[in-house]
């Protein structure tokens, strides 16, 4: 062994590449990062070696070394390769046995040469040969040998091609990055074809000193402009298409990138330069404010009027660190809300317009009932006056048309006041019912009329159950139901009523079903639970049942619906929460 001076930058390429890859491997392999970690550790390995062989004049040694740099120089080329697919965001496809099936190649090739002198496959003579400073080592090549130098071409220039293509996807303020890479790889695999076609002069195999290059390129690019932060192509379409403005800005609040749709809303001209925040708010007056507001963890989330446009926007500034840079930047989303936030001013507006009716209509039945009952009490003690003083009057049939009016109008007076009883209990509290018992107790308080209608009711309550609301509210519900079903029976067939329940995980549905008369809900559903409309003749029918029952209902937090068919029958589906917050 000897002291050559040749061996050198090939040892400072070797431990440069150790550093790089390190650094690189510490990264992780968000942007292929460990890939490339792999690639420059395998050519510090032939680096090594290729220093040894330039160190020693024995031709054996020379052998024995050249064979050793084969254990890193058939792996350079498809970690690069990976690293490249990753780095371009093209290796959706780089699947591990993909990857453990072009590493294959380099394995047999690694094996071949390091088994050289079995077969001859690799180089077929050596011999050594002064160059006017050193000897160096001049061999016969074989088919192995010629079988890496395919495979060193082709998948350089694959990986050299993918971030070429990189170039001109990645946005304009990455491409210096994206441009250092591609010039790092380039270099090595030109000189490389110089050595094969024997333009390197010495005898000398250029590729270990041109790692030196490399490696500083590298090891620049990793420490002064982070170099794997890049915004790749796939991104880069999601950022262009997305249904919203997004702004990005560095740490020095310089604006690196826009998107359309940001030119779109802030009325930016595609050719315009903006290039800093205060430049921005001057199309978008208050945003600057945010900006600044947002630092550290805080991010800032509001709406901004922008009274020229008279437009509404959602401001999201969300403040964000480079993982291999602490030096925070800002990404601001714009989202135009004006037409929802229109729609929020009319819907509030309509609310308003809605209470403001509804408590007047209150008003008005609290006020109608009371007055009204008071005539009708009026009304119903004169004619009983009348009925008194003079009996051949009371006997007329316009006087009985007379009377049967004035129960009319109380009946509906009645039903006015419960309506407006109704309302003023809104919003009072629920609390636990037992429902079996609550049924139990509707049907024994109908059973009477019930035999006398020769109606069967029947019951199929598996066990208590508990519900939420309120028990007036539920035995003048269950008693409506059952009254109804009593009332419309069918004469043409033998009556029942069955009543049953059935429980899901937040609430109980109560089945009320009969065999009466039925109801068409093609031409009636929409008026079913309206006020004062009934469907069959009956001398008892006044059409309030219903109505009441559903807002009783709906005043639970549950809910009603109906199956019916004339002719067949009818069920009603009454849901009741399980939970005072129906969850």
């Amino acid at each position: 062994m000897f002291f050559n001076v040749f061996a050198v930058p090939v040892i400072l390429a070797v431990m440069l590449g150790l550093l790089v890859a390190a650094k690189c491997y510490a990264l992780g392999n968000e942007r292929g990062e460990r890939y490339f970690a792999a690639s420059m550790a395998a050519a510090s390995v032939y680096g090594f070696f290729y220093a040894l062989e330039l160190s020693t004049a024995n031709l054996d040694l020379m052998v024995v070394f050249l064979k050793l740099q084969y254990l890193g120089a058939p792996f350079i080329i498809p970690f690069l390769l990976f690293f490249a697919l990753r780095y371009s965001n093209r290796d959706r496809p780089l699947t591990t046995l993909k990857i453990l099936l072009i590493l294959m190649i380099p394995v047999l090739i690694m094996i071949g040469v390091l088994t050289n002198s079995l077969h001859l496959l690799a180089y077929t003579s050596f011999e050594t040969r002064h160059n006017g400073f050193f000897d160096v080592l001049v061999s016969g090549k074989g088919p192995v040998y010629s079988l890496h130098v395919a495979y060193v071409v082709i998948l350089t220039a694959v990986a050299d091609f993918y971030i070429f293509m990189l170039l001109f996807t990645v946005h304009r303020y990455f491409f210096w990055r994206v441009f250092l890479v591609f010039t790092a790889v380039t270099l090595s695999w030109i000189v490389y074809l110089l050595h094969l076609i024997g333009l390197i002069p010495l005898g000398l195999d250029a590729v270990p000193f041109m790692f030196l290059i490399t490696g500083i390129l590298f090891y620049i690019g990793l420490v002064k402009v982070q170099i794997f932060d890049v915004i790749p192509a796939a991104h880069r379409q999601v950022f262009q298409n997305l249904n919203q403005g997004l702004l990005i800005f560095d740490h020095d609040d310089r604006l690196i990138s826009v998107n359309p749709h940001a030119q779109k809303l802030l009325g930016i001209p595609p050719d315009s330069v903006l290039t800093n925040i205060q430049a921005v708010s001057r199309k978008l007056p208050g945003i600057l404010a945010l900006y600044r507001e947002a630092s550290g963890s805080m991010s800032v989330n509001t709406e901004l009027y922008e009274p020229e446009s008279g437009r509404w926007f959602e401001i999201s500034i969300q403040v964000f660190k480079s993982r291999r840079d602490e030096k925070a930047g800002k990404v601001i989303s714009v989202r135009d809300i004006t037409s929802r936030r229109n729609a929020e001013t009319e819907r509030e507006q309509l609310l308003q317009l809605t209470q403001s009716q509804n408590d007047r209509l209150q008003q008005f039945a609290h006020i109608a009932s009371h007055n009204l009952r008071s005539h009708c009490t009026n009304i119903s003690a004169l004619i009983t006056f009348l009925e008194e003083d003079d009996s051949a009057l009371a006997q007329k049939e316009d006087f009985g048309y007379l009377r049967t009016a004035a129960q009319n109008l109380q009946d509906t007076v009645e039903h006015l006041s419960e309506v407006a009883r109704l309302h003023t209990n809104d919003g009072q509290p629920l609390s636990p019912v037992p429902l079996t018992q609550t049924i139990q107790r509707a049907v024994a308080s109908v059973v009477a009329v019930a035999r006398e209608s020769e109606v069967r009711i029947t019951e199929e309550l598996p066990g208590e159950v508990t519900v939420w609301g309120i028990p007036a509210y539920l035995d003048s519900i269950f008693m409506n139901l059952l009254t109804n079903s009593i009332r419309y029976r069918s004469p043409d067939r033998s009556s029942f009523v069955h009543l049953s329940f059935t429980e899901d995980k937040f609430g109980v549905t109560v089945h009320v079903k009969d065999n009466g008369l039925g109801i068409d809900l093609e031409r009636n559903k929409r008026k079913l639970f309206g006020m004062f409309n009934t469907f069959h003749e009956h001398p008892d029918s006044r059409g309030i049942g219903l109505f009441m029952s559903k807002a009783q209902i709906e005043a639970m937090g549950g809910k009603i619906d109906v199956e019916s068919s004339p002719g067949v029958g009818t069920t009603f589906h009454v849901w009741l929460r399980k939970n005072p917050d129906g969850v």
